[in-house]
């Protein structure tokens, strides 16, 4: 795997934005709870110190809602690797098990990093592992404070309470990004990106996995007409959004259970639940009269885009390849016959 810094998307620019907001409350609640204890027990160094680290926070917490929001992630994790090295080395000792929310900090930095930036949660992870290390084998510094047995295991027993809710805590986070990521991928390979609507994958598998009852159904088969002067006339980017009126058109002309498709370029498909063939050819010839009468109007060019498309409908059976070769029979015949009109497979 290479480890060469990438060019981040937009959506992987915010990756973890919304778990470092999460993490900075957590970090607030703890220090709280903390510096109670401590003011309690006229520990003022630590007490100031911890005020200071909250302001800091807080102050992070802010700028998440700011364009600076990218900035606080790795900034977030060092602030609080560096306060717990603080009261593990310098104030209290090792006893206090401070140090083990280093073994915390591990897995968050897996929610608060996108994937493509290897380097900064390796960075993390080592830092992470070296402060354990040093704060559990560190015979240099000598606590400023000596904390009775008693005080220590309070200490160390809310670091382990705290310790377990954050790593619980960031293994969910985590799994609900990846269910997240799946359900995105899932839109995303089931829907044409440039009209919204289902492409033609997604469109085969409804039909084949609807559990369709004994009522008649049809299929619509619907081709833009001369889609190619369109283009060379007004160019593709009007051409684009020619196909995103005739998808919304027909997403209006929609009831509750029918389906609407882009099968490919100018070609789209409407699947009418519960519809006879005749009501169906009434149906698309309303359709093919409403698209007639209604031009795309874009800011690219000022002069609105009239155009006109051939419906082939045909009964839909439980064979969905015949039903659309049926349909799609029908639809040649209406090219044929001059466009602009309506032709049903019988």
């Amino acid at each position: 795997m290479s480890l060469k810094r990438d060019v981040l998307t937009i959506n992987e620019a915010d990756y973890g934005i919304q778990a470092s907001r999460i993490f900075s409350l957590v970090l607030l609640c703890i220090n709280a709870v903390f510096v109670s204890y401590f003011f309690y027990q006229e520990y003022y160094y630590i007490v100031l110190m911890d005020i200071i680290f909250i302001t800091i926070f807080i102050t992070l917490y802010a700028l998440s809602f700011t364009v600076y929001a990218h900035l606080i992630k790795e900034l977030l994790m060092v602030l609080s690797l560096l306060q717990i090295i603080l009261l593990s080395v310098v104030f209290i000792g090792s006893d206090s098990g401070m140090h083990l929310y280093t073994i915390g900090m591990i897995p968050a930095t897996y929610i608060f990093v996108s994937r493509r930036q290897i380097w900064p949660r390796i960075r993390m992870a080592v830092l992470c592992t070296l402060g354990l290390v040093f704060a559990e084998t560190q015979t240099i510094f000598s606590p400023i404070y000596t904390v009775p047995a008693p005080e220590l295991m309070v200490i160390k027993t809310t670091v382990i309470i705290s310790l377990c809710s954050i790593v619980f805590g960031s293994f969910l986070l985590f799994f609900n990004y990846i269910k997240a990521t799946n359900m995105q991928l899932r839109c995303l390979s089931e829907m044409d990106e440039l009209t919204q609507v289902a492409n033609r994958r997604a469109f085969l598998t409804q039909l084949k996995s609807d559990k369709l009852n004994s009522t008649e159904h049809c299929i619509l088969l619907l081709d833009i007409d001369h889609f190619k002067q369109i283009n060379d006339q007004f160019g593709h980017a009007c051409g684009d959004e020619v196909l995103k009126h005739i998808s919304t058109l027909m997403r209006s002309f929609c009831e509750p259970r029918d389906k609407v498709a882009r099968l490919g370029g100018e070609e789209f498909a409407l699947f009418l639940h519960a519809t006879t063939i005749e009501t169906a050819h009434t149906r698309a010839e309303q359709l093919c009269r409403k698209i007639e009468i209604t031009p795309t109007k874009t800011l690219i060019t000022p002069k609105p885009i009239f155009c006109t498309v051939s419906i082939g409908v045909s009964r839909f059976t439980q064979d969905v390849k015949t039903s659309l070769s049926n349909a799609d029979k029908a639809m040649y015949l209406a090219k044929m016959q001059g466009r602009n009109q309506v032709v049903c497979f019988t």
